[in-house]
């Protein structure tokens, strides 16, 4: 994670245009013998490789890197129909000009993409069922606390971002050595800066680095954010609550989980909710998926997924 800001921005990608259908040439004229004729092969030229052009993480920090995504559309990129002239039935032959131009077109589906298509079906189908077995995980790394400890400490600029970057932006709540609450923005602001910078830990750490290694370490081939789909995930909406009395600050996070749609565009999956909680002073760090949310309802959708991502030829 950078040090520097956040861009909640995103880019899609370019889009595919249909193939062009071509009728091959008809060799030589058949022995006079033969009386039936010979069918006209056609061969579809193939699409284009579409250019990617890279997700950016946070602008304003570069070590921030939360990935983000847009919404997909569906349907295959390669639909195409053709009539084989010699071949015409005399139903077809009735058929007018305009109508012909209406008639819909017959998806080429490769067995690439038909593999493709059932591995992402099955993927998001599991979304909703793996968080059991994703909080088993998160609670392996029993020295990420010692860890983040000595980041924050050798970090002393992380206190400018929080209060300069996020707590504009972001929702905060601060509860203090008494007990009382403060929610409003300029008076947390004004709170936190008062806070002496040789024990301002907290407020280096209540910000979206505090979730630095959740993502990472819910991100691999069998888990929730899995890289051979270029799956992304892009912070929507973080909370956090500086605790003087506790001395402890805890995050809530939604983030948007998603994979390239039709033509690259971003195709979102789920909506994740995540909880850290740090405590410095035992040292402790605790992760939670509390919810998985899926929101994509046709999964016919994911069919321009695979498609884009075999033109990708990307090992899978």
């Amino acid at each position: 994670w950078d040090d520097d800001g956040v861009d909640l921005s995103e880019e899609g990608w370019g889009d595919d245009g249909l193939d062009e259908l071509v009728d091959d040439d008809i060799g030589d004229d058949p022995p006079a013998e033969k009386t039936a004729a010979t069918p006209a092969a056609t061969s579809a030229t193939a699409p284009t490789k579409p250019s990617v052009s890279a997700a950016d993480g946070w602008e304003d920090d570069d070590e921030l890197e939360l990935s983000e995504g847009n919404e997909g559309a569906d349907g295959w990129d390669d639909d195409f129909a053709g009539l084989d002239d010699d071949l015409e039935t005399a139903e077809t032959q009735a058929v007018q000009p305009s109508e012909l131009s209406a008639m819909p077109a017959v998806a080429a589906v490769s067995p690439e993409q038909e593999k493709l298509f059932s591995s992402l079906s099955s993927y998001v189908d599991s979304l909703s069922i793996m968080v059991p077995s994703l909080n088993a995980i998160l609670q392996q790394d029993i020295q990420a606390a010692g860890d983040l400890c000595e980041y924050y400490a050798s970090r002393p600029h992380m206190r400018d971002y929080t209060l300069e970057k996020e707590v504009p932006r972001m929702d905060y709540r601060v509860i203090l050595p008494n007990q009382d609450i403060l929610v409003e923005k300029e008076e947390v602001a004004s709170y936190l800066s008062s806070v002496p910078q040789d024990h301002d830990l907290l407020v280096r750490a209540a910000n979206q680095s505090l979730l630095a290694d959740i993502v990472a370490s819910l991100t691999g081939r069998d888990l929730l954010i899995r890289p051979q789909y270029l799956a992304t995930s892009i912070a929507s909406k973080c909370s956090f609550t500086v605790d003087f009395c506790n001395q402890q600050v805890q995050s809530l996070c939604t983030m948007a989980l998603s994979i390239p749609g039709k033509d690259g565009s971003r195709l979102n999956l789920a909506n994740l909710t995540l909880q850290a909680r740090f405590d410095p002073q035992i040292p402790e760090l605790h992760y939670q998926v509390m919810h998985v949310d899926v929101v994509l309802q046709d999964k016919s959708i994911l069919s321009g997924s695979a498609a884009f991502l075999v033109e990708m030829d990307l090992p899978i």
